[in-house]
């Protein structure tokens, strides 16, 4: 691997390696854990994290990570003390979120032009995946973000799709598809279980949506669409993971089924209990924005549904949605001007009335996920872009 010759030769050329992050989520751990191990990284995050507000499980401490007072702005991002981490760490190279409301990009971006030093690499999703291409407004944001991005040293993409945005408009800048990875540990043998049960049809539908019960996923609407497709399936179920805003209508939406067709634990935190759960199920869905849910289902080899209707249009995912590849590890469905729910039904029925595909297809996203997901990828991505920005003279 180029990685591993690269250590081997240029070992010392590995540079000091700040990340400065708004937040430090608990699924994020595995990642900085192994990059700290790697290449040395240190994270820099508030002192009061954002992760609390968002509801997320959050790092509170740990050997990489160094909390800071981080100031308001009149952006969306807190202010980081850029300045006083730079003084006191001297790194090489810096890395930092990517977006017009960070106001770190900004500052490093400006030391780096006066002084010349960080390299800067930026971590992003390419375009901005919270809105489209339909509006002025829409293309000012879109393309007004490339002329800073072209001031740091190379960037890193959460897609292959994010990095070809990239590299089409900036084709000077030095850009990695690194992945967006979580730390799934995974029993084979309970997944290989799982999928002949689904196979051999030894119990009713079920399908599954793990995530926070946020307006965007439109969690209640797959709970509508689970109604609609009991007319056609009558013992399919739904395994509904999660809290949030949504949790009470959606128990209400609930309540209307039969007793045994939503089952609503609210959040389920540990690998061990969600694996128990992924392996009564048979198809992953949303009827909203995915995000990293998708790399969960795909790693316990469940295919993932949801509605697309294409870049720049709602719903807007978050960049996993690169990883649901009809026939492959999912399937996008156009909505084509409705709420989506009809055509969805459609989809979930033609997979129940032919199970060996199913089957074909849960095995597909396994392996989908072992190929190209796992946390080791893409730490072994994120280390070779700065190693190789690194080394540049």
């Amino acid at each position: 691997m180029y990685l591993g010759k690269l250590l081997q030769t240029k070992a010392n050329i590995t540079p000091k390696t700040v990340l400065f992050y708004r937040m430090v989520p608990h699924y994020r751990r595995a990642l900085y854990e192994r990059l700290h191990e790697k290449i040395g990284l240190q994270v820099i995050a508030p002192d009061h994290d954002a992760g609390h507000e968002d509801g997320l499980s959050i790092v509170e401490s740990a050997p990489w990570l160094q909390r800071h007072p981080f100031r308001a702005s009149l952006l969306r991002h807190p202010s980081a003390p850029v300045g006083k981490v730079l003084r006191d760490l001297r790194p090489q190279m810096a890395i930092v979120e990517a977006g017009l409301n960070n106001p770190a990009m900004w500052a490093l971006l400006g030391h780096r032009r006066r002084h010349g030093w960080p390299r800067i690499l930026l971590w992003g999703h390419g375009w901005q995946m919270g809105r489209g291409f339909s509006t002025p407004g829409d293309w000012l944001s879109q393309y007004g973000r490339l002329a800073p991005f072209a001031l740091a040293d190379g960037y890193l993409a959460y897609t292959e799709e994010g990095a070809e945005y990239i590299r089409r408009h900036l084709p000077s800048l030095p850009t990695f598809a690194v992945g967006n990875s979580l730390d799934c540990k995974v029993d084979e043998a309970r997944v290989a279980t799982s999928i002949a049960a689904t196979e051999l049809a030894t119990r009713p539908l079920t399908l599954i949506a793990v995530g926070r019960l946020t307006p965007d996923k439109r969690m209640p609407d797959l709970i509508k669409m689970l109604t609609v497709l009991r007319r056609q399936v009558p013992d399919a179920r739904l395994i509904l993971i999660g809290d949030g805003p949504d949790y009470a209508r959606c128990q209400k939406l609930a309540a209307k089924l039969p007793e045994n067709a939503v089952h609503m634990p609210g959040a389920v935190y540990g690998s061990k209990h969600l694996a128990g759960l992924y392996a009564q199920a048979d198809i992953a869905c949303y009827a909203g924005a995915v995000g990293l849910a998708v790399n969960e289902a795909l790693a316990h080899g469940l295919p993932f549904l949801t509605l697309d209707d294409g870049h720049g249009k709602p719903p807007f995912h978050h960049p996993e949605i690169a990883f649901i590849r009809d026939g492959e590890t999912g399937i996008r469905i156009p909505k084509n001007g409705t709420n989506g729910l009809a055509p969805m039904v459609q989809a979930i029925v033609s997979l129940q009335e032919n199970r060996k595909h199913l089957s074909d297809i849960r095995r597909s996203a396994r392996r989908f996920y072992l190929d190209h997901l796992t946390i080791d990828q893409m730490v072994e991505r994120f280390a070779e872009a700065v190693i190789v920005i690194g080394s540049q003279p």
